[in-house]
């Protein structure tokens, strides 16, 4: 059986309330009839269903006193946060790949509210970015690198940064930088692959111009 605590981002000891403003959060941010991509659109359907599954049983006192006897005992809310953290930024991470940065915008920005990690912090930059939000976008990636220095992927994803604004002398710096943290990210080794002169089309072509 599917932990309804864990499915609304709460824990076990939530008052009715808090379970109804879980349930809209969540809700708002599954509703089907966001996604357009066929995929994405029936993991949303099934994870909707859940949700409001979820709240069927846990906004009836009679079916929460039950449904608490089918589980072990709690995480901390701690662990739940984290969890829930980690489930946001993968969601995001796989509309970023999809070419969707505004809607992975919202899946890293609960990820870095909920659990605040640098990595986190990064790819909300790098959304922020992508979305022409320059200036806060940029500090949140600078900042994620002044708290973890020794992480090759926040120097990527600055270089990314950087190449989406057209400013590719910096996006080479720290492709560069990234490749001293980590000699065998080979995304990194790509990126300056594409931008050596013979190359120089490159941005264009993925990028296009900058809005």
């Amino acid at each position: 059986m599917e932990n309804y605590y864990f499915l609304l981002g709460i824990y076990p000891g939530a008052s009715n309330e808090e379970i109804r403003k879980a349930y809209l959060r969540k809700i708002k941010e599954l509703h089907p009839d966001r996604f357009n991509d066929p995929d994405e659109k029936e993991k949303a359907t099934r994870e909707f269903a859940l949700i409001n599954e979820a709240y069927r049983i846990l906004s009836d006192p009679n079916k929460r006193q039950e449904f608490e006897k089918t589980i072990s005992t709690p995480p901390p809310q701690k662990n739940i946060q984290e969890a829930e953290a980690r489930h946001s930024f993968n969601y995001g991470i796989s509309l970023l790949e999809k070419e969707n940065p505004y809607y992975a915008l919202r899946y890293f920005q609960t990820a870095y509210n909920l659990d605040p990690k640098p990595i986190y912090q990064s790819y909300l930059g790098l959304c922020l970015v992508y979305t022409h939000k320059y200036e806060e976008g940029f500090s949140h990636l600078k900042s994620a690198i002044n708290k973890f220095p020794g992480d090759a992927r926040l120097y990527y994803n600055l270089g990314l940064a950087y190449l989406k604004k057209g400013e590719i002398e910096e996006a080479r710096r720290y492709f560069e930088e990234c490749l001293v943290w980590d000699s065998n990210f080979s995304k990194a080794k790509e990126m300056l692959e594409e931008l050596s002169p013979k190359k120089g089309s490159f941005f264009k072509k993925i990028f296009g111009n900058r809005g």
